[in-house]
C-alpha cells in the first residue's frame, strides 16, 4: 500500500537503511514541493519513493528495502507514478541512474520509461503523461 508521508523520521529510516548501491545517501528535503511516497508492506514501512520538481515535471528517487523489490517494487513505482500523475500537472517524471545500477535500469524499463539521454555515468529515463497507461 502506497501513503504520502512528512514526516521526516520515518523517511529518514527507510532511506538510511536502504542507502544507494555507491553507498550515498539522500539529501532529504523537507518541502511542499517535494512529494514523498511510502510503500507499506504487511504493516512495515518497506520502501519510499522522493519526487522533487524540475522542468514541467518531476524527477524520482528511490530507497527500497529487500522486501520491496522485484514485482513489488514494480507495482510500487506505477503506483507512485500513477499518484504523481493525477495529484500534480506533471508533464513528465525523469529518473537519473547511474550506468552501474543495472536492476533500477531493469526496472525503468519494464515500468515503461524510455531512454532520453545516455552519459557516460547516467542515463535519464522519461515517461511522459501521455505514455502512463
Amino acid at each position: 500500500m502506497l501513503e504520502r508521508v512528512t514526516e521526516y523520521r520515518r523517511i529518514k529510516r527507510i532511506s538510511d537503511a536502504n542507502p544507494s548501491l555507491d553507498g550515498k545517501m539522500w539529501d532529504l528535503v523537507i518541502s511542499r514541493e517535494v512529494f514523498y511516497l511510502m510503500e507499506v508492506l504487511r504493516g512495515k514501512d518497506s520502501g519510499v519513493w522522493a519526487f522533487h520538481p524540475c522542468d514541467d515535471g518531476y524527477a524520482i528517487h528511490a530507497a527500497l528495502g529487500p522486501e520491496c523489490r522485484g514485482k513489488k517494487a514494480k507495482r510500487s513505482v506505477l503506483a507512485a507514478m500513477a499518484w504523481i500523475f493525477s495529484h500534480t500537472d506533471a508533464e513528465h517524471i525523469v529518473a537519473r541512474i547511474p550506468v552501474k545500477f543495472r536492476a533500477v535500469r531493469t526496472l525503468a524499463r519494464a515500468v515503461g520509461m524510455k531512454l532520453a539521454y545516455k552519459g557516460k555515468l547516467a542515463s535519464d529515463y522519461v515517461m511522459k503523461r501521455g505514455d502512463f497507461e
